[in-house]
């Protein structure tokens, strides 16, 4: 870890990441060796990157390298990754892909001359919105991958109804954040919303028998989705009622959520190198 943050702070030489990557175990799996294989040409980029952009990528995955010390450190600890209640959860989700929202909110942030944004569009894209759209995709894969995770001692579901009702009041936030970008920039609209509503559709398989067991959206249906939101992506009327819909088949049978946040929580915001405010973050985490 303390490695991987000084690559990310300067630029590494080849031998140096050369070095690091030898002192990986063998037997990891392919596709992270494969991505391991690549970290040099990604530093390199990165570094490459104009300042603005380089600290909007630089400063989320500190946090999440950060976060994630803080997590395998209780793993190595007790045998075993364990949460215990929704706060836990939620700082978990939040250093794992809260950060990837805001890394990408920072980066539309850092072109704002390029995609001729208004201050006021700036204003409303907001970060804490962007992070909760992140928890609300981790939380999806979380309960998609249940089985497979606890066969390897990582227990992230305390109470599966209450992390589907925690799924609500994110997902609330995840489509606040999507109509906030402007409709012009069809684009980025269309790589979040693609993720959103994907994740919505599923929601209905977490709740079925076995559900522990990973379940996708089957193939027809999440091109038929695809379809939709091609002819949909350009008006925000059109968005809302399209989540509405998916959103009601989602939650109707599900409560509300009720926080269980432990205050042992207390302290985790010193991991954090990003632009919330210690009160923002708490709140992410409630």
């Amino acid at each position: 870890f303390n490695t991987f943050d000084g690559f990310l702070r300067s630029k590494p030489s080849a031998d140096s990441v050369q070095n690091w990557i030898a002192e990986f175990p063998k037997d990891i799996p392919e596709s992270e060796a494969l991505l391991i294989k690549d970290a040099a040409r990604l530093f390199n980029e990165l570094h490459a990157l104009p300042e603005p952009e380089c600290d909007a990528v630089r400063k989320p995955v500190l946090s999440m390298s950060a976060g994630m010390k803080h997590f395998t450190g209780k793993k190595k600890e007790r045998g075993e990754l364990r949460v215990r209640n929704l706060g836990e959860l939620n700082a978990y989700c939040f250093f794992v892909a809260g950060v990837v929202g805001e890394m990408l909110t920072r980066l539309v942030r850092a072109r704002a001359l390029d995609y001729r944004l208004t201050q006021s569009e700036l204003s409303r894209l907001k970060i804490a919105s962007g992070a909760r759209f992140g928890l609300f995709l981790q939380k999806i894969n979380i309960l998609k991958d249940q089985t497979g995770d606890e066969l390897s001692r990582r227990f992230f579901v305390h109470d599966r109804g209450e992390v589907l009702s925690s799924l609500k009041d994110d997902a609330e936030h995840a489509i606040a954040y999507l109509l906030s970008i402007p409709e012009r920039m069809s684009s980025y609209r269309r790589f979040c919303a693609w993720a959103l509503f994907l994740g919505l559709a599923t929601v209905p398989l977490l709740k079925m028998p076995e559900a522990k067991a990973p379940r996708k959206l089957p193939r027809t249906e999440a091109l038929l989705l695809a379809a939709r939101l091609e002819l949909e992506i350009k008006e925000n009327a059109k968005l809302q009622r399209f989540y509405s819909e998916l959103a009601k088949k989602a939650f109707s049978d599900v409560g509300a959520s009720a926080s269980s946040f432990a205050r042992e929580q207390d302290g985790i915001y010193d991991l954090y190198q990003g632009e919330l405010s210690e009160a923002e973050f708490q709140q992410l985490l409630t």
